[in-house]
């Protein structure tokens, strides 16, 4: 039997409204910590683009914000989102891969990349697990965001 959860398993149901929302409240709470909050209006855009265009959209969003010439309090909150969203290869503590590949439903499935012997066996085992992980976060990202909003609003309210 494997250890793999279908989406639509109450397990999974479960990992959502526990787990991955208190990882969603750690990220904001750890990025608030370290950082001025952004204006609200920063992450309004955040689940219409999600639902226009999956992860790759997201992807695309954090990119374009990282790189255009903004207000200078919001650059840190769009390299956060880069580093725990889409950067796989420094994992952070906040890394939603990282929070992922620890998951047991996950981790049952991904190769050990640290009993690779050389670089480009661990590379190609790395490349297979992120292909393990990926789908996931398809599923998973809307759902993060959701819970990140709300916490984000809910601890910053009167601010913005």
């Amino acid at each position: 039997m494997s250890d793999t959860i279908h989406f639509r398993s109450k397990e999974f149901q479960l990992f959502i409204d526990e787990p991955l929302r208190k990882f969603a409240c750690q990220s904001v709470d750890y990025f608030l910590e370290k950082n001025t909050p952004v204006k609200h209006n920063q992450l309004k855009a955040i689940p219409s683009v999600i639902a226009g265009g999956k992860f790759a959209a997201l992807q695309r969003l954090i990119e374009s914000q990282r790189q255009k010439n903004t207000k200078k309090d919001n650059k840190p909150f769009w390299e956060f989102l880069h580093q725990n969203l889409i950067q796989t290869q420094q994992v952070t503590e906040y890394s939603l891969y990282h929070f992922l590949r620890k998951q047991p439903f996950i981790a049952s499935q991904l190769s050990d990349e640290t009993a690779a012997e050389t670089r480009v066996q661990r590379k190609k085992m790395k490349k297979e697990n992120n292909k393990i992980i990926d789908p996931y976060m398809e599923q998973l990202i809307s759902i993060f965001f959701e819970h990140f909003n709300c916490h984000y609003f809910y601890q910053t309210q009167g601010l913005s």
